[in-house]
């Protein structure tokens, strides 16, 4: 069964109290999943309980999952105990801070897109993944940045690590100008693909999401370019080739401010804070 409309488990809460279903009935409720089924919370919140000897389970059937995916039958895992269990276990993952699982959902990225969907569904756009992603981030900096920059992957999984890289950068595990410095570059590389005028609106909307005032020029000029069309008051970010638009955090006004002077120095003099060169002024 596909995950495109499957319940999402939510917050996974768990006391201490003795454990009242076996191993085996955890995983047999964990392995049958579906938009006319409720989410099994009974048996997510014991699978919580029994952490340590739930979570090899869930990371062998990703990579189990992981190898049908890549065989000659692969759409035919819909419905598979693994599959099911491989939906639910990506929650439970990264509820528990497992870092052993990083690196088997990055991967899961960098799948074709028929694939992706497959595997994933409407995960990528709720940022479910993603979420499940930050959670179990394992220190690998270069293999966020990896995926990010891979212009063949789909440009939704490369937002998926992308959200990843804003949740560091809020947490304090990256630095502002490691952010800047990464985002500055991705934006001047940008091609003129439909992928990649897609992937510019959504490193617009990380700038904005974070504050990131030094990217202005680098936004103006995708705005110049028409790769994106960006309405700096709603946060409303329109991507000129599909029409799509993806909502982000408002610019904070003096950024708007800044774009529309023509850059930080032109705002600087409007306001009156740097001086403006007389005609015959000497350098």
């Amino acid at each position: 069964m596909s995950v495109e409309q499957a319940p999402q488990p939510g917050p996974i809460t768990h006391n201490r109290e003795e454990h009242t279903m076996k191993l085996e009935n955890i995983l047999e409720e964990l392995s049958v999943f579906g938009h006319d089924r409720p989410v099994p919370r009974e048996a997510l919140a014991e699978a919580a309980r029994q952490r340590e000897a739930v979570t090899p389970v869930l990371l062998d059937a990703l990579d189990r999952i992981w190898e049908k995916l890549h065989s000659e039958e692969y759409e035919e895992i819909c419905g598979e105990p693994d599959y099911d269990l491989s939906y639910y276990g990506i929650f439970l993952l990264g509820q528990f801070r497992e870092q052993a699982a990083f690196p088997k959902l990055l991967r899961i990225l960098t799948l074709d897109e028929e694939r992706l969907d497959l595997m994933l569904g409407d995960l990528l756009a709720d940022d479910g993944f993603s979420s499940a992603l930050y959670g179990t981030y394992d220190g690998s900096l270069s293999g966020l940045r990896a995926v990010i920059c891979d212009t063949s992957l789909e440009p939704f999984a490369r937002s998926a690590a992308l959200n990843v890289l804003d949740g560091l950068l809020g947490d304090g595990r990256l630095s502002r100008e490691d952010a800047v410095r990464f985002l500055r570059e991705r934006l001047t590389a940008l091609g003129g693909s439909e992928a990649e005028q897609l992937f510019g609106a959504l490193l617009v909307r990380s700038a904005a999401n974070n504050d990131l005032y030094e990217l202005v020029e680098e936004v103006r000029s995708a705005y110049r370019q028409d790769q994106v069309e960006v309405d700096f008051a709603s946060g409303v970010i329109t991507d000129v080739t599909t029409g799509k638009t993806y909502k982000a955090a408002p610019f904070p006004e003096f950024i708007d401010g800044i774009i529309q002077s023509g850059g930080l120095l032109n705002s600087l003099k409007e306001r009156g804070v740097a001086k403006r060169k007389r005609p015959n002024e000497h350098r």
